[in-house]
């Protein structure tokens, strides 16, 4: 698997297999999962949350994805990413009717690593509740992937 095939994965893919592999090996966190609709191995006391920690490395590992960091974007790929970032800005600001404030430029995006909402946006003051629903109508990151969005489509609900 390429870099590129890595970056123009759905996260949400990679995420549901390795939450089934984790669902698979203990009914408990099978319940948490299933309860939360996602695993926190935070969430169980004592030695149960060291071996849910244990547990979810080993389901992730298990997939042989090549690591993924930062470093290993490209020029394209950072400008794909910030150009999914100003339209998901766009869709939060539509769907909630507020203006967020500006945000910084690629070369600010890239250099710090997507960093660029001003401290001082109203962004920051919205309710565990609205960013919530927010994520909901204005997915994080393409459904599909990087691979399957281009700049200019829509921003798509969670699914």
């Amino acid at each position: 698997m390429t870099q590129e095939d890595r970056f123009n994965m759905d996260v949400r893919i990679v995420d549901n297999l390795v939450l089934e592999c984790v669902s698979d090996t203990d009914s408990r966190f099978a319940d948490l999962i299933a309860r939360t609709g996602r695993f926190s191995w935070g969430d169980l006391s004592g030695q149960l949350g060291q071996v849910a920690f244990a547990v979810f490395y080993a389901c992730k590992k298990g997939l042989q994805l090549p690591p993924f960091t930062e470093s290993d974007y490209t020029p394209e790929m950072w400008a794909e990413m910030y150009a999914y970032f100003l339209a998901w800005w766009a869709c939060m600001e539509e769907d909630i009717g507020m203006d967020f404030g500006p945000v910084g430029s690629l070369e600010q995006y890239t250099a710090t690593n997507g960093d660029v909402v001003p401290h001082d946006s109203p962004y920051w003051s919205l309710s565990d509740a609205t960013y919530a629903r927010l994520y909901q109508v204005c997915a994080a990151s393409p459904v599909g992937g990087f691979g399957a969005w281009d700049p200019g489509d829509p921003v798509l609900p969670e699914p």
